[in-house]
């Protein structure tokens, strides 16, 4: 009998793949990665990199921002959380003032923005990457959000003590 050609080898291989059992319920054919219920392991545009670049950069901002850069809302600034996407060409930076305005937290994040070249150069030389995201900064208002809410409720609670035998 004359050899198999390669090509033949192969559909045969496909076909017996394509054929096999299935994993957790699913069918294997026609896709390469499906392996358990996972859902972070069976989808493959999650992964934890970009998460981690973001926590380290926000780190060494909150380090950088007071010591270089010279405003004086500098030292009043605290960053609360980082997001970078998959191709981490850019990572967004939320921050929040202590005991600032709306007129505060514009300034402030005008200011960032303008220097986020020299944040991004000072970055280089403290944090080993190939290439360092673009920076963008953005006012976090969930934490003013969440004491506008809790004064609310305190506000209530304390009309509830004063009325109560209202029903």
């Amino acid at each position: 009998q004359a050899p198999r050609s390669k090509h033949r080898r192969w559909a045969t291989c496909m076909h017996r793949w394509a054929a096999s059992p299935t994993i957790s319920g699913r069918s294997l054919a026609g896709t390469k990665r499906n392996f358990g219920s996972d859902t972070s392991k069976a989808n493959p545009s999650w992964s934890p990199r970009p998460r981690r670049v973001a926590e380290l950069l926000k780190r060494e901002l909150a380090l950088i921002i007071p010591r270089e850069l010279d405003h004086p809302l500098a030292h009043r600034i605290t960053l609360t959380h980082a997001e970078a996407p998959r191709d981490m060409s850019s990572v967004k930076i939320y921050f929040t003032l202590l005991d600032g305005g709306a007129a505060a937290a514009k300034e402030a994040t005008k200011v960032l923005n303008h220097a986020a070249g020299f944040l991004r150069h000072a970055l280089r030389g403290r944090v080993v990457l190939r290439a360092i995201p673009e920076l963008r900064f953005h006012y976090d208002e969930s934490v003013a959000r969440g004491a506008r809410l809790t004064s609310l409720i305190d506000q209530a609670i304390a009309e509830d003590k004063e009325h109560p035998h209202d029903e």
